[in-house]
């Protein structure tokens, strides 16, 4: 399978696991995140600020067009406020909610003003608009995290939302970089006695045959390579998975498939059932029997208990 229908395919898979929210939300750890799993922010990297993320964001793909403001009908934003409460000023907000006529979609209370009792102030045209973003993003860290509703729970903090196609573009980036990282070269320490193109070694030599690994095991790597991140993959538990891996032994990788501690168990049980599938087929040809032809199809996972935001999106606005 090529690499473009591979994360085609494994998407759905990604958007089980992770989520498919549009706005800024902090994940189980913390972490400032939106669309599929991507990573904005966290707080222990001093390499990133919030201003340098949320206007890389801003700018991802050709800039503003993948960017919508989110709550601009205020019916709709209002409704979405319902089941929580976002803050001190949620008395008022109910208040609000009270007076909106549901029949007709009357409201008696100003945009604005919906926006400004919960702390959120509207795009000012006098600034750039990602600054508004930006400090929506240190209020959203100052916020409690590990809601079962986490993406819910934030949806009230947020003036601007992906794009469906931004959130594609943005989930494809990822997966295509963290592929590049296992499967790339690295720079290594300069020897004066050799050429400067030599200068450069396979990143992690186990994972150079990435294109030849079954389409169960790729989807796997990219899997696990989309949580840990490239650098965490390859050198969780030892490398042991690493190792394995570079043998083609699909047996053994399944035995040191890493289980990260805050991935659901349903995702770890979909990772050791592709592995243990691609090991079936290997041993199948192994003893020179014809295998069918397998297809990674998204229906093998398990839908997580947890709930997940797959697409809350306001309606109307694309």
């Amino acid at each position: 399978m090529a690499e473009n229908d591979l994360i085609e395919a494994y998407q759905p898979i990604a958007a089980q696991f992770e989520g498919n929210v549009p706005w800024m939300y902090r994940d189980a750890r913390g972490y400032l995140t939106i669309g599929i799993g991507h990573l904005l922010y966290k707080p222990s990297d001093p390499a990133v600020t919030l201003n340098k993320a949320i206007k890389a964001l801003w700018n991802f793909g050709g800039g503003p067009r993948h960017m919508r403001q989110s709550g601009t009908q205020a019916l709709d934003f209002v409704q979405a406020c319902t089941a929580r409460k976002p803050g001190p000023s949620w008395k008022s907000v109910q208040r609000f909610i009270t007076s909106v006529d549901t029949a007709s979609g009357e409201i008696k209370a100003s945009h604005d003003k919906v926006f400004g009792v919960l702390g959120i102030e509207l795009p000012d045209e006098s600034k750039p608009a990602w600054k508004t973003m930006v400090m929506e993003a240190e209020m959203i860290m100052k916020l409690p995290y590990g809601q079962r509703d986490a993406g819910g729970f934030f949806h009230c903090y947020n003036s601007f939302e992906l794009t469906q196609d931004a959130t594609d573009e943005l989930f494809a980036h990822d997966v295509q970089a963290a592929i590049d990282q296992l499967t790339g070269e690295k720079w290594v320490h300069p020897d004066p006695k050799k050429p400067w193109e030599d200068f450069k070694t396979a990143a992690y030599p186990e994972f150079q045959g990435f294109d030849s690994f079954p389409d169960e095991v790729k989807m796997v790597i990219i899997d696990l390579a989309f949580q840990l991140g490239a650098a965490g993959l390859a050198h969780y538990e030892g490398g042991a998975f690493r190792k394995a891996v570079g043998q083609s032994d699909w047996m053994l990788a399944n035995k040191y498939c890493p289980q990260p501690a805050d991935a659901q168990a349903e995702r770890n049980q979909w990772r050791r059932s592709q592995l243990l599938t691609a090991s079936a087929i290997g041993k199948t040809i192994s003893q020179g029997s014809a295998p069918k032809k397998t297809e990674v199809k998204s229906t093998t996972v398990e839908k997580p208990k947890v709930p997940l935001y797959m697409d809350q999106r306001s309606s109307g606005k694309k």
